[in-house]
């Protein structure tokens, strides 16, 4: 049985690559939504207020 505490290490590696690479991501995966988006515009990464409201 999996421990829920060792789904998040998997977890971890691949958020910090998007957080790293997401204008990158995004074109790549979404390219039609990224050329709406304007990048010169601050974001911010919202993972532990989703993760409040989820539980």
């Amino acid at each position: 049985m999996t421990n829920v505490n060792d789904r998040a290490d998997f977890d971890s590696p691949w958020k910090e690559i998007i957080e790293a690479y997401f204008p990158q991501a995004m074109h790549f995966f979404f390219p039609e939504t990224s050329a709406l988006i304007d990048w010169e515009r601050p974001y911010e990464f919202l993972d532990k207020e989703f993760q409040s409201t989820c539980s």
